[in-house]
């Protein structure tokens, strides 16, 4: 099992026309009539090459270092550590996993390109607020996360802070490109929690300068409504962030075919059996294009079939910094298979 924070969101099999829909099928409803009213208010941004290799989708406990590759493109991430003020001890912490982790980049991403800077203030009394949005943006209706889901996403946040990122390109058979960018800078900590239960928070975040500069040259624009109605699955969140950075690449006219084996391997981190995974990716493909109508795919036994279709966000809602690339641009590390 790999991916879903909530349950509730599959098909129920004996339940005919009269069956209730679940929490999260309602959420993908009101979200996906949205989509279809009207263009974003808020655009979250997530950079490329984490459009297309991913974090973990659970816990993978002690293991402190992850590696996963994506045609071209290699991400490697190592957990790191964090000083307790208290006990003047570095404490490890563990890899970013799971929906919440993505959805904290995007918005970090965001508040940053918005502002134009790359310190992002991240206070005690906003933090509430900030996962809030992260949960239900634009709706000031929606119920107040509780207790243990700010801890859940603040856990993430020091987990990504600290973590150590390394990214490659293979350019061909003889030459990589490498960098090693230590995406968050410097951090500002303060313990919170009683004795019993000890938690380190980040209160002011510094994006280094250059995952910064590269944020501003490789940014994909997501509309912030889908990825709330995705937020229980980190397999959909990350099926939503490659077909909005991979659709418009493809020319016009042409179709990429990706066979199952292919995005077992992309996608399918704790799926043993290749068709078991397929089940759970079709699943959650369906729960996206719901999200992402404009989508021009489909699935046959030969695997997923894509053809050329305008991004999630309009073009005309891109910042400068983050217009697409053309189809032909066979510079762009991101060129998938």
């Amino acid at each position: 099992m790999a991916d879903d924070d909530e349950k509730g969101g599959g098909d129920d099999e004996g339940g005919g026309e009269d069956r209730r829909l679940t929490p999260i099928e309602e959420r993908l409803c009101e979200r996906a009539a949205e989509i279809l009213d009207g263009d974003p208010q808020e655009v979250l941004y997530q950079h490329t090459v984490l459009c297309q290799t991913y974090f973990p989708y659970r816990d993978p406990k002690t293991t402190r270092r992850w590696e996963r590759s994506n045609g071209r493109v290699s991400l490697l991430v190592q957990a790191g550590e964090i000083l307790d003020p208290r006990s003047g001890k570095f404490r490890e912490v563990g890899l970013p996993f799971g929906p919440k982790s993505r959805l904290i980049f995007g918005h970090l991403n965001r508040r940053a390109l918005q502002a134009g800077t790359n310190v992002i203030p991240l206070d005690e009394g906003s933090f509430t607020a900030f996962v809030r949005s992260m949960q239900d943006p634009l709706h000031d209706t929606a119920v107040a996360p509780n207790g243990r889901e700010v801890r859940a996403y603040r856990e993430q946040l020091a987990r990504l802070s600290v973590a150590r990122f390394t990214l490659a390109a293979r350019v061909d058979e003889r030459r990589v490109l490498q960098e090693s960018p230590q995406i968050i800078e410097k951090l500002e900590v303060t313990l919170h929690g009683d004795e019993r239960q000890r938690h380190l928070w980040p209160e002011h975040i510094t994006l280094s300068p250059r995952y910064w500069e590269s944020l501003q040259k490789h940014a994909v624009p997501l509309d912030a409504r889908a990825l709330a109605a995705l937020s229980h699955s980190a397999l959909a969140i990350d099926i939503y962030q490659w077909l909005a950075q991979r659709l418009h690449r493809i020319p016009d006219g042409r179709e990429v075919i990706l066979p199952r084996a292919v995005l077992h391997h992309q996608f399918g981190e704790g799926y043993g059996r290749e068709r078991r995974f397929w089940e759970k990716f079709v699943e959650a493909l369906r729960q996206v294009v719901s999200q992402y109508p404009r989508a021009r795919l489909h699935v046959s036994d030969e695997g997923l079939h894509l053809q050329s279709s305008p991004p999630p966000v309009p073009r005309r809602l891109f910042p400068v910094h983050a217009l697409p690339p053309t189809p032909d641009d066979d510079d762009d590390p991101g060129e998938l298979h």
